[in-house]
């Protein structure tokens, strides 16, 4: 398979860049050392340094002590509750989750990488999948895939990556560098900076295949990993400035693909025309929530948009409230907006909701949003 002219041209860069090197972990998981795994990786690496070869030493030791070392380098929420005044984390949540249940889902993902069956796999761990981590996103769980993977004594025939943000983003940019229609695949997430939407369901289970097995031949082709090559598109982090920071420059391709503004236009402020009058707590939060809501809408095209609660709690820049989760039908119905205005975020920019798959327990879901003009049944 071709490169993509973005690898061709940093091909000796790719392979002369040094091993990744994940910044040292938040405190926060100080807070979980009851649990004893916890307490041994805590213990293990008082520095809070723990990077990928240390990890994958790890699952080769003690597979469920390895996930749990997974968890915190990848570095999943510890500290912010999903309800409020809760003590849900996505990492307690995964601890509380039993044991042989993970364990259970890991030799399930094993036997499917040996096969190669990754769209199967990938559904089952996914929202409504009978091996469902609570707590556990697509960015966590691919990277249950690619550590055990990567702690086996034989490479699978393809190895398996994680998806996240910014291996999306590269992933998205590299088709571009290939001359690709990326437009039924990823779309420009006007609410969250530097991020695209992906599709759900099915389709993201199809793209994640297509992503591996693209990467692996990729990976070939310049004769290194496919773990090597996925850790140099991840990048660093943005805040460092750096201008050869792939992240920056695979985002570069992906603005001028899709025509994104490089800085928002001053001059389109909108201004209140209260101009200098305090606003008060309850306006701030109201502003900081469905009004974003409302924005990613008026500025939505597909025909259909999948949102996980996670991506409305990042639009929105709050947790959901309970009822979204435990009253879900009545949250997500199309009815009611003169009482409830979050739902006037979607209704009046032309949206219904088609479908809504929550888990109440856990606190997790995702939501189907159709232009009002298609025709369907409400599930």
């Amino acid at each position: 398979m071709p490169l993509p002219s973005y690898l061709e041209e940093n091909r000796e860069r790719i392979i002369q860049a040094p091993e990744q090197s994940i910044f040292l972990w938040n405190s926060s998981y100080e807070r979980y050392r009851s649990n004893k795994y916890v307490d041994e990786i805590c213990r293990r690496f008082p520095d809070r340094n723990l990077q990928r070869n240390a990890v994958i030493k790890l699952i080769q030791e003690d597979t469920y002590l390895g996930l749990v070392a997974v968890m915190i380098w990848g570095g999943i929420n510890a500290n912010r509750p999903r309800t409020k005044g809760g003590a849900d984390t996505p990492f307690q949540l995964f601890l509380h989750h039993p044991m042989e249940k993970v364990l259970e889902a890991v030799n399930y993902a094993e036997y499917h990488l040996e096969k190669g069956d990754i769209e199967t796999l990938f559904t089952a761990f996914s929202v409504g999948g009978k091996h469902k981590i609570p707590g556990v996103s697509v960015a966590y769980f691919t990277k249950i895939f690619y550590f055990i993977a990567e702690a086996m004594d034989q490479p699978y025939s393809i190895m398996p990556l994680i998806l996240d943000k910014w291996t999306a983003n590269a992933y998205c940019a590299l088709l571009i560098c290939q001359g690709g229609d990326v437009s039924k695949q990823f779309t420009i997430n006007r609410s969250v900076p530097k991020s695209l939407s992906l599709p759900s369901g099915t389709d993201l289970a199809k793209l994640y295949r297509r992503y591996i097995e693209d990467m692996n031949a990729w990976a070939t082709e310049l004769q290194i990993s496919p773990g090597k090559l996925e850790s140099f598109i991840f990048g660093l982090p943005r805040n460092t400035g750096d201008a050869t920071n792939p992240r920056n420059q695979l985002w570069e391709i992906i603005s001028t693909h899709f025509g994104v503004p490089r800085k928002p236009d001053k001059k389109s402020e909108v201004r209140t025309p209260n101009k200098g009058r305090k606003i008060t707590k309850q306006e701030r939060t109201k502003r900081s929530s469905y009004e974003a809501l409302t924005v990613y809408f008026n500025q939505a095209v597909a025909d259909h948009i999948t949102l996980s609660t996670d991506e409305i709690e990042a639009i929105i820049g709050r947790a959901l409230p309970p009822w979204a989760f435990d009253h879900a039908a009545t949250f997500w119905a199309n009815s009611g907006q003169q009482y409830h205005s979050h739902k006037k975020a979607w209704l009046r920019n032309g949206y219904l909701v088609s479908q809504s798959r929550i888990d109440a327990k856990n606190k997790i879901g995702e939501v189907v949003f159709s232009k009002k003009s298609l025709k369907f049944n409400q599930q």
